[in-house]
């Protein structure tokens, strides 16, 4: 279950939406004369970047289910991708790196 803040990974929702209750919530602040401030974080790269030892190391630290935490080293233990460019293929390899993009587990577990 994800904040119904969050516009990322929902359908229908994207950039568009979230730079309108951005520009939105800053006008209603500083039509009262209300200071804001603002931070913006840029977490593109970021699914990419997760070492897969720190996550598994990290979900048992927040208390997820020893069992859950197996699976998934699991499922990351015996994935393997490879590249593809116009109509080659390269060798399958593992990745250590990462969490699936598009995938719906992804954002809750990173």
């Amino acid at each position: 279950m994800s904040d119904d803040l969050q516009f990322g990974f929902k359908r229908g929702l994207g950039c568009n939406e979230a730079i309108f209750a951005l520009r939105t919530t800053v006008s209603h602040f500083t039509s009262t004369g209300s200071t804001v401030y603002l931070a913006a974080l840029d977490i593109r790269k970021a699914f990419d970047s997760v070492h897969h030892d720190k996550l598994f190391d990290s979900l048992v630290a927040t208390g997820v289910a020893d069992v859950i935490v197996s699976i998934l080293r699991q499922w990351y233990g015996v994935s393997r991708v490879n590249v593809r460019w116009g109509t080659r293929c390269s060798q399958f390899f593992a990745v250590f790196n990462g969490v699936p993009q598009g995938s719906v587990l992804s954002p809750i577990i990173f």
